[in-house]
């Protein structure tokens, strides 16, 4: 009745049968691996053999309040620079469409060797002026093959071993996908050792 979709539901009702048909909870868990993962089956399982599920689920309940949490004050530190990113990219816009094609001519008027960086600049707003739909369908259509690619295991785990190795994108990932918890293997063998 708490499920958030009707797909989680009908898993919890499956799970609910197994359970009744005698099989272990973690057992029929491993069936929806790609929703649970490794951490809450493991533990599962650890509570189940050692006699101690109710402890198990209770530590499980407290890690994904604590992940939870972690969650939503990242998500809250990153509305200011999506706010700020969004209002850069509305103004770029703006400047595109509306304030440099009538800026444009007065430049090209000038019979004087810009700098560089200008140069640069009005052939990148020239070539967005006529080929702006084009590219923003590139982009669209680059994201969606993206998202695609990493549904391929071994591309993700490529990924993620990219991000892993970059300096400061590293140091998010970890803090965001571990917060306060220990590493997973090293909280299931703490929980086995106690447990046993």
């Amino acid at each position: 009745r708490q499920a958030s979709s009707k797909r989680f539901a009908k898993i919890i009702e499956t799970i609910i049968k197994d359970i009744n048909n005698g099989q272990f909870l973690a057992q029929s868990m491993e069936r929806y691996h790609y929703i649970f993962g490794d951490f809450f089956i493991n533990l599962v399982k650890v509570g189940e053999t050692s006699g101690n599920l109710s402890s198990s689920l209770l530590y499980l309940a407290q890690e994904l309040k604590k992940q939870r949490d972690i969650n939503h004050q990242v998500r809250g530190a990153m509305i200011y620079p999506a706010v700020i990113l969004f209002v850069t990219i509305g103004i770029t816009i703006f400047l595109t469409l509306f304030i440099f094609p009538k800026i444009l001519p007065i430049f090209a008027s000038l019979n004087v060797q810009l700098p560089f960086t200008t140069r640069f600049v009005i052939q990148g707003l020239t070539f967005l002026q006529k080929y702006g739909l084009i590219t923003a369908g590139g982009v669209v259509l680059l994201l969606i093959l993206f998202r695609i690619l990493l549904a391929l295991e071994k591309i993700h785990f490529y990924f993620d071993r990219l991000l892993l190795s970059t300096p400061f994108i590293s140091r998010v990932v970890i803090n965001l996908n571990f917060g306060s918890r220990p590493i997973c293997k090293a909280s299931a063998r703490n929980i086995e050792s106690q447990k046993l």
